[in-house]
Parts: C-alpha cells; sequence; structure tokens
C-alpha cells in the first residue's frame, strides 16, 4: 500500500498547494465522525477499535485526521493532475472488461451493473481511476527534497 507521506511528497513536487483552511474543516469533521462512531458503539456494546500508539486527546485526534485530510487532498489533486494532463486514462475498452468482471463477481448481468451504475459507470470510472493512480503513485520515485 502506498504511504500517505509519499502521496503528499508527489503532489507537492506536482504543484499540490493545499487549502489549509479546508484540510483543518474536513480534520474536525473526521474527529467528529470518529468520536460519534466511538460513542455510538459503546452504547450498542461492541467494541471499537482503539488508535494504536495515539492518546486520544482532541489535540491528538485532531493531528492525525489532519494528517489523513491532507493525503486524501493530495491524492483527489493527483487524480485530477494525471486526468488532466492525460498521463492516465481509463479507455471505454477497460471500463467495459471492469464492468463484465464487477457482473462475474455479483452474478448478475453487465446490463444490470450499469442499470445500477448508471449507463456511463462514471462510479466505475472513479474507481478504475483510483486504482490506477494508486498503481501508478506506487512506481513514481520521488525527487529528492531540495532542503
Amino acid at each position: 500500500m502506498v504511504q500517505g507521506d509519499k502521496i503528499i511528497e508527489i503532489a507537492r513536487q506536482r504543484g499540490f498547494m493545499p487549502d489549509l483552511q479546508q484540510i483543518e474543516r474536513e480534520a474536525w469533521q473526521m474527529c467528529r465522525e470518529w468520536l460519534h462512531r466511538k460513542a455510538y458503539a459503546a452504547m450498542m456494546g461492541v467494541c471499537f477499535s482503539e488508535m494504536e500508539g495515539i492518546e486520544e486527546t482532541p489535540e491528538n485526534l485532531f493531528a492525525h485526521f489532519r494528517q489523513e485530510a491532507l493525503q486524501e487532498a493530495g491524492f483527489r489533486w493527483i487524480v485530477q493532475d494525471l486526468t488532466a494532463k492525460k498521463l492516465l486514462s481509463i479507455s471505454p475498452e477497460e471500463l467495459e472488461q471492469e464492468a463484465k468482471k464487477v457482473a462475474q463477481r455479483q452474478h448478475v448481468t453487465t446490463d444490470a451493473v450499469k442499470e445500477l451504475l448508471g449507463e456511463d459507470l462514471n462510479a466505475l470510472r472513479r474507481d478504475l481511476m483510483e486504482r490506477k493512480t494508486l498503481a501508478w503513485i506506487g512506481e513514481e520515485k520521488m525527487q529528492p527534497s531540495a532542503e
């Protein structure tokens, strides 16, 4: 799996400038959602996994989720950048092949997959692009920092 730090570094090398206010809003939202899921699990008597190696203070949770939000923003930016520069794309044939694979896994027809996901298969296209981007990031050699 690709490490988040590598995603951020590659994104920055490609010109990514994060909107820090948006990153902070997303991080606080992630904190709230995590705390709500944890409280709900406790209320339902279900075990909820703790954050490994993190003392669960609001500050520590925010720092953790801020990094996660930054990684997500960087990843989205890389996908958009590679798509815009036509370095990665999804051909109609690839999309059709993936729809057939989904149909086989779910034991339905390709037409049923298209009916569920829409004839243009945009959700499937996004999934394929994310997988291709992760593969590209995994193969990408990071340039040495100029620091």
